[in-house]
Formats: C-alpha cells, structure tokens, sequence
C-alpha cells in the first residue's frame, strides 16, 4: 500500500492531537491517585471525584447509565493538564454526577468510538445517549460547573 504525502500529514497531524504533544515535547507521567469507594458500590472513585478508567469494561458498565462526564485526555497534553483539576472539584461538587476520565493514547478504541479527534475534550452523556460535547477548553471552574448543570440540574 502506497501512502501518498497528503495522506502521511493526515496521520501525522491525527497522531498530534491526539497525543496533545509537539514533536519535542516529552510526556510526562500522571501522579497515581488513590481510590476509595464510591457511594453507590462496585466501582471506584478517586479521592478527587473523579474515576480515571482502568478497561473498556469499566467504561462500558459507568457510561451506561445515569449522568455521565466523559473527559478524554492525554498524559502529555498541556491543556488537559490544566482541566484536569478543574474536572476533579466539579466531581467533588456535583455529586449526583459521574465524572469518567478516559487516558485517549492508552484507550484508542474507546477514544475512536466517540470520534475524538484532539483532547481534552468531553462528553455529557445521559443514561447511555450523548446531549453535548465540548472539544477543548479555555474556560473556568465556574464555566464547567455551569455547562454541567445545564445539562444535569440538581
């Protein structure tokens, strides 16, 4: 199979954003964040609120029902970095919501499957059906906290 120039960029460009880094930037490393159970039982919650998704079982099983946030991110991607706790404290506020965080290099699949195309960018899904997505962020804590209610009021 011949890979032509423009098609060699497209993939360049998708591997790009998806991985949220510029050729000589090094990912780094997220910092481990201990578990605790969560209110209504089987799965986990992290201390900040949030569930970091560890197979695309627990994905499938929490994205199901309810009132979901779904945050791809990657490892390496400044943006993300900066979201990131922003994600955390509006878990912590917005309780009757459950905040996924999807690692979009180590789940690809799942990743493909919503058609995300550069990170961070998040879905609000209820009971299993998406009602918004947002691809970026610039916004505040606040901006997060309000876009979430709207979708999902108290």
């Amino acid at each position: 199979m011949k890979i032509t120039g423009k098609c060699l960029s497209v993939l360049i460009l998708l591997s790009i954003s998806l991985t949220g880094c510029s050729a000589n930037q090094e990912p780094q490393q997220e910092n481990e964040t201990p578990q605790v159970p969560q209110e209504r039982g089987a799965a986990t919650r992290s201390i900040s609120g949030s569930v970091h998704v560890s197979s695309e079982a627990e994905f499938q099983t929490l994205s199901a029902k309810g009132n979901v946030v779904i945050d791809f991110y990657s490892p390496g991607c400044g943006p993300c970095k900066r979201l990131s706790p922003m994600v955390d404290a509006v878990a912590r506020e917005v309780p009757h919501v459950t905040f996924l965080k999807v690692d979009a290099q180590q789940f690809r699949g799942i990743a493909n499957a919503y058609a995300v195309r550069s990170v961070p960018t998040m879905f609000f899904l209820k009971d299993g059906q998406q009602v918004n997505f947002i691809n970026g962020w610039g916004g505040s804590e606040q901006d997060l906290k309000d876009a979430v209610l709207k979708y999902f009021p108290a």
